[in-house]
């Protein structure tokens, strides 16, 4: 089946230390190496992922996301140069439901898929997750928990069709840490906790630290 997906985004680069922006690289590149069409729309000159089925549109200019996403955003896709890209799609893949479905709804032309890599801990941002969820034709989320944190902000969401896509790994790159490291380390014999990702709060450092002192009274090792 020939399917072509309309995908803007905010950010394509395989190099992001952004884990949503890899998670979108990931799953655009690997449905252009099943054959989907994938029609991405970028700012002029960011990186992105080079492989078959996966065409790169620049926009002839490169400002700040913030600026892009309030004042560009909602009106892109009305854009001629924007709308002959959109108008041979099948799907059009809404990656961030807080900075681009109020365009997408706007200028609907195809079938509106949301992704929801987590939902927001944001008053001001949760208003759009009462009502913008409604217009998706279909969803995927990162994992159940992010299932459900929507279904309390927009009941019924859950009749939507939706998928759950948790992130992964390249079993190519990351393997079972080998036990000579421990050894170089001095931890052979100790629980070992690793935390990757960005120091900000809703990453949840401070539960990890709370759990760890109750962890280290039971555990001596």
């Amino acid at each position: 089946m020939d399917i072509r997906v309309f995908a803007p985004m905010l950010g394509l680069d395989p190099d992001s230390p952004w884990g949503g922006e890899i998670f979108d690289v990931e799953i655009l590149t690997r449905l252009a190496q099943a054959g989907i069409k994938i029609e991405v729309l970028l700012r002029k000159n960011q990186p992105s992922p080079q492989v078959k089925n996966l065409t790169v549109h620049y926009l002839p200019f490169n400002i700040d996301t913030r600026v892009y996403s309030i004042f560009f955003l909602p009106w892109l896709f009305n854009i001629p140069f924007v709308k002959r890209i959109m108008k041979n799609c099948d799907i059009f893949r809404v990656h961030s439901p807080y900075f681009m479905a109020l365009g997408a709804i706007l200028a609907k032309t195809c079938p509106l898929w949301f992704n929801y890599f987590h939902i927001e801990k944001n008053k001001f941002m949760n208003v759009f997750d009462r009502t913008i969820p409604k217009y998706a034709n279909g969803l995927t989320l990162s994992c159940k928990d992010t299932l459900g944190d929507l279904k309390k902000l927009c009941p019924g969401i859950e009749n939507k069709i939706y998928e759950i896509t948790p992130p992964g790994i390249d079993t190519n790159l990351f393997r079972p840490v080998r036990s000579d490291i421990r050894d170089e380390l001095g931890i052979k014999d100790k629980l070992v906790v690793l935390f990757i990702g960005r120091l900000i709060e809703r990453k949840g450092v401070d539960i990890l630290l709370k759990a760890w002192e109750k962890v280290s009274r039971e555990i001596d090792n």
